[in-house]
């Protein structure tokens, strides 16, 4: 990314970060444009707890000889509804974490229960984190331990952090902003 000469009294980044080739150089870089005093507010996906077990590094390659991107999508359109109304008829039936069983059996991205969407809402949402999760480019999650050390290091301040959502909100303070331009 190129360096910016305007800064921002908010840098705002939701969704992004994972999707960069170096995840530790963006978050640099977005601090960087943060006016001093300024804040910069930013999430990065966590690694999941089955790290590259988890059903969407398993499926990927698969899904990508099988499908391109616009073919996954129109199959998604014709199909996600389907998916998900069977993906809800059998969670019921399952005990605990084998729930994560039908992310293999039937991949499809399924927030209900985890957001308060509308069941449109719920098919709209799970084909488009299906598609993004199946053809992201990057994937590179960080921990939430290493996102803080990677803070300390570049001598932000952290003002606030959730651990269970990976999301931060910091700011630079003014003696160390001269050496960020």
């Amino acid at each position: 990314m190129p360096r910016m000469t305007l800064k921002f009294d908010l840098v705002f980044c939701r969704g992004v970060l994972q999707h960069t080739p170096d995840p530790a150089k963006a978050i640099e870089l977005i601090h960087g444009w943060a006016a001093p005093g300024g804040i910069v507010a930013f999430d990065i996906y966590a690694p999941g707890r089955l790290g590259k077990l988890n059903a969407k590094y398993l499926l990927r390659p698969i899904i990508q000889r099988l499908f391109t991107f616009d073919s996954l999508s129109r199959f998604l359109e014709r199909y996600a509804e389907r998916m998900l109304r069977i993906r809800w008829g059998l969670k019921p039936f399952l005990p605990g974490g084998s729930k994560r069983l039908l992310d293999y059996v039937l991949p499809i991205w399924d927030y209900r229960g985890a957001l308060p969407l509308s069941e449109e809402q719920l098919v709209e949402w799970g084909k488009l984190d299906t598609v993004d999760a199946m053809f992201a480019l990057y994937d590179n999650p960080m921990k939430y331990e290493a996102v803080l050390n990677l803070l300390r290091t570049l001598g932000c301040r952290v003002l606030a952090a959730d651990p269970k959502m990976n999301v931060f909100r910091t700011t630079i303070p003014h003696d160390l902003h001269g050496q960020r331009s």
